[in-house]
């Protein structure tokens, strides 16, 4: 009869103080999802803390306008709204097409731009004068034609940076902070507006104060490494192909051409220009295909990463940096 009265008095407690339990039992699952919740935040707080601007990706919305810097020539900008920075390094990028073709928005140009201001920078993605459109810039293209259009489209170049730099609140730019990217005959714009600033020819030229503070140059050569001293001398970045004739890796004329032939003009490819910049004590990446020609024109906008990583710890931080390496032919290019 005791242990009967044991089991109800039991069993009615229970019944009682059920609801207080499955409050308490409650309570204790929503404090572990508001725990779990909480942990979940966290880790993506500190997540988003240790993305690194100009190394990793901190933005997804990158927006392009088109705008005008000079006549009728115009640039792709490349930034993100949202992004509060006010002195952001600007890349302008240069399309390649031996002077007679190319495109400020294709695919790989558009491609880097976009990765680029992923990380945080400001890219401009520029036309130029291609006043030999549908012609030969080649070795029937008279000497003194090619060395107009080097001049007329590094000024183009010019323009475009006093363009973006003169109204760099504008576009939240550091002027102090400017990179050149180029493909091919945009690779040797960039380098000739740097390395030939002081040709008596290129001195006819309108430069900004902006100050450039790195080059990356795919199958790029410039007119005259002797140009090159201490005053003008920057980290670069070159990928190109040993095999290249168009361009040369080493001293070679550009298209390979003949000595008597009109379009006779020696260029100093990155082999020379690494000589120098080693000389200069200044920073300095080559990435050779040994057996590669001017391909790397286009495959160099494929290695990003290794693009990044020079803007980053050797333009930007100024790690010292003096390599040569071999680099081997994309396998989807094979």
């Amino acid at each position: 009869m005791r242990l009967s009265f044991l089991k109800i008095t039991f069993s009615f407690n229970l019944i009682v103080k059920l609801p207080v339990i499955v409050f308490i039992f409650a309570s204790f699952i929503k404090m572990k999802t508001y725990f779990t919740a909480l942990l979940i935040f966290l880790f993506g707080f500190s997540l988003s803390f240790s993305q690194t601007r100009y190394k990793d990706d901190i933005f997804s919305d990158v927006r392009s306008r088109t705008l005008v810097y000079a006549d009728t020539l115009k640039l792709d900008f490349y930034d993100v709204k949202k992004d509060r920075e006010q002195l952001k390094p600007l890349v302008i990028l240069v399309h390649g097409g031996g002077f007679v073709a190319g495109q400020r928005n294709g695919g790989d140009e558009k491609g880097l731009s976009k990765a680029l201001a992923k990380k945080g920078y400001a890219v401009a993605s520029i036309d130029y004068r291609l006043s030999l459109r549908k012609k030969s810039f080649g070795c029937d293209c008279r000497t003194s034609l090619k060395m107009k259009t080097y001049l007329e489209t590094v000024a183009d170049l010019n323009k475009s940076i006093w363009y973006l730099t003169n109204y760099s609140k504008s576009f939240n730019i550091d002027p102090n902070n400017v990179i050149l990217i180029g493909s091919s005959a945009g690779a040797e714009m960039v380098l000739n507006a740097v390395i030939m600033r002081n040709h008596y020819l290129f001195k006819t030229i309108y430069y900004s104060d902006a100050k450039i503070k790195g080059i990356v140059s795919f199958a790029g050569a410039t007119l005259n490494n002797d140009y090159l001293t201490k005053e003008n001398a920057v980290p670069m970045l070159f990928f190109h192909g040993k095999l290249d004739t168009r361009v040369p890796y080493a001293l070679a004329a550009h298209h390979d051409c003949e000595v008597r032939s009109d379009g006779y003009v020696l260029l100093d490819g990155p082999k020379i220009i690494t000589q120098k910049l080693k000389d200069l004590n200044q920073s300095f990446s080559l990435h050779v295909d040994l057996d590669g020609g001017h391909n790397w024109a286009q495959w160099g906008y494929n290695y990003e990463d290794i693009i990044t990583k020079f803007l980053y710890e050797n333009i930007l931080n100024g790690a010292k940096i003096q390599t040569i390496e071999t680099i081997a032919t994309p396998i989807s290019k094979k």
